[in-house]
């Protein structure tokens, strides 16, 4: 799943978007969201873990995917 909010969607907004997205989301899903790179980073829900980070100028793109409970936490190997 693609997400690519409005710039000016606020991250209350943004957050209630991805709590959506949780539990509709199958085991290996993954969302990318692509915000303004002056944008903090989105609150991830429980459900959503984040495992990679790009920035393209003034763009960047995040990409999470369905947490298990026994994901390791973000950064760590696979």
């Amino acid at each position: 799943m693609l997400a690519d909010p409005p710039y000016p969607l606020g991250e209350r907004e943004l957050s209630a978007v991805l709590a959506a997205l949780v539990g509709r989301l199958g085991e290996g899903g993954v969302v990318v969201v692509e915000r303004s790179s002056r944008s903090p980073e989105p609150e991830w829900p429980s459900g959503l873990r984040r495992f990679e980070q790009k920035r393209h100028g003034e763009t960047t793109t995040w990409f999470a995917e369905t947490a298990l409970t026994s994901a390791p936490p973000p950064g760590a190997p696979r």
